[in-house]
């Protein structure tokens, strides 16, 4: 998990070399396209968790809430304890988004 936290805060430090990896990874992609994706993944990566408890954090009401929508809603064939979907007690709140590198 902190590999990956790492991984994505380089990205959000400098997109270059993380997109030429992608680019020379997958076939078929657009690098305007990718670029403009980064901005709306780096725009959803930020928020008050992400920047002040650590990237990837997950808020336990936020969960709530969208579990509670869901079941209005749609409905869950299974209903399951909120809390037993999800942990960020593996992430290293040490690893912060850095919300400064968003352009809106």
């Amino acid at each position: 998990m902190r590999i990956t936290q790492k991984a994505y805060a380089a990205c959000v430090a400098d997109f270059e070399p993380c997109l030429k990896a992608l680019l020379d990874q997958v076939t078929g992609l657009d690098r305007e396209e990718q670029l403009l994706q980064w901005g709306r993944i780096k725009y959803l990566m930020a928020d008050e968790f992400t920047t002040t408890k650590g990237l990837g954090w997950i808020d336990e009401a936020r969960m709530k809430k969208d579990y509670d929508l869901v079941q209005t809603y749609l409905g869950i064939e299974k209903p399951f304890a909120v809390e037993s979907a999800f942990t960020s007690k593996l992430l290293d709140p040490g690893v912060k988004m850095d919300a400064s590198k968003v352009s809106n």
